[in-house]
């Protein structure tokens, strides 16, 4: 059974906090702190209309500023679940890391050999690495900041097939060594390329937050 704490007198006029929030640090560096209020439906109706995102709340030396907020259904005493945001000593430092994913490609090319055209496909297996940069800037971004890995670390093959049709419908099946011609016509490249990139507004601050992910891969 949930007790709801409406304040020492029943004051109906304001809203209640119902738990002593405590500040968090997410990923980001970010400190996000979250209450919950309660009170009347009317005052709660009211509470409501008067939130803009940005909002301040100063809580133990911090200043906090509302993100959002999700209502709490209940026919008595109402409520709304509040997010903030804050900075205890500005934006966090950039920040990187690095790992290692099991990836794949394939490529197909048309090789002419000996006056015959031949159908040829490649597929690999191999291990590529990716960077998350997490980073804040004080103007919105219109694309990504970086694009590549923070990292020496080549692409490493797990393994490789080759299939050559011919032109009577013969299939040959390489695992390794394949003719140079067909090989070099399916070569692939190590490239670095920006396959993610997010950011996020923090109300209330001059910050965006945002997340770019670079991946080297074969192309």
């Amino acid at each position: 059974m949930s007790i709801t704490y409406i304040g020492s007198s029943g004051d109906k006029a304001v809203m209640h906090d119902q738990f002593q929030p405590m500040p968090e640090q997410n990923e980001f560096g970010v400190e996000v702190l979250t209450r919950e209020v309660r009170g009347t439906v009317a005052t709660c109706q009211s509470f409501v209309k008067s939130l803009t995102h940005g909002l301040p709340y100063a809580f133990a030396g911090v200043n906090f500023f509302l993100q959002g907020w999700q209502a709490i259904a209940d026919p008595v005493f109402p409520g709304v679940r509040l997010t903030y945001k804050g900075f205890k000593s500005g934006a966090p430092k950039d920040k990187s890391r690095t790992e290692s994913v099991a990836m794949s490609a394939n490529k197909g090319a048309t090789v002419t050999s000996g006056g015959e055209e031949l159908t040829c496909t490649k597929d690999a297996q191999y291990i590529g690495h990716q960077t998350t940069y997490d980073y804040f800037v004080t103007s919105k971004p219109d694309g990504a900041r970086y694009s590549a890995v923070d990292s020496s670390l080549n692409v490493v093959y797990l393994n490789s097939r080759i299939n050559v049709t011919d032109s009577t419908g013969k299939t040959t099946t390489y695992v390794g060594n394949a003719p140079s011609d067909v090989a070099t016509a399916l070569s692939l490249t190590e490239t670095d390329t920006t396959t993610g990139f997010t950011f996020e507004r923090i109300y209330g601050t001059p910050y965006f937050q945002c997340q770019d992910v670079v991946t080297r891969m074969l192309t």
